[in-house]
């Protein structure tokens, strides 16, 4: 009778030290490339009005399916639009996806997707802009977020 009671405590003990919180890892965004009016850049590009930028994303879900994906700006300084993205990996449901408004919604299963966003320049106020992007996954976790800054190119006057 010892034995069992001793027994099932260490069991208990066991099964209690093992952790049931698994590490879930944020859905990731990564820049594939960005340009300014054709030209490929790296580090902070320099833009003026009119310039147009388009960044490519690659979407992770780090294991998770992905669930949203959305690009915003200051609307008074920069226009943004979805260039392209996989539309086999979105939904069509208007209440979900909204291009004009760089918002996709993915349909169940997609754990990677690719998407390039044109923003063009309408004004620049400030020395230092930026473009937001936010990807949500089904995972236990916050989404992920991305910051891409333009600076004024001061060589205008």
């Amino acid at each position: 009778m010892k034995n069992i009671f001793f027994c099932t405590i260490i069991g208990a003990l066991c099964l209690s030290s093992c952790s049931s919180d698994t590490t879930v890892t944020p859905p990731a965004i990564h820049i594939e490339n960005c340009s300014v009016n054709g030209d490929v850049v790296s580090g902070t590009p320099s833009v003026k009005v009119g310039d147009v930028v388009e960044v490519s994303l690659n979407l992770v879900g780090s294991g998770s399916e992905l669930v949203t994906f959305q690009a915003k700006a200051n609307e008074n300084e920069i226009k943004m639009s979805l260039a392209d993205y996989e539309k086999d990996n979105v939904t069509t449901d208007k209440n979900f996806t909204n291009t004009t408004e760089c918002q996709l919604r993915f349909v169940d299963g997609v754990k990677f997707s690719n998407v390039k966003v044109k923003a063009t320049v309408q004004s620049v106020q400030e020395d230092l802009m930026k473009l937001k992007f936010y990807l949500s996954a089904k995972a236990d976790c916050e989404g992920s977020e991305l910051d891409v800054e333009l600076k004024k190119d001061n060589s205008i006057k």
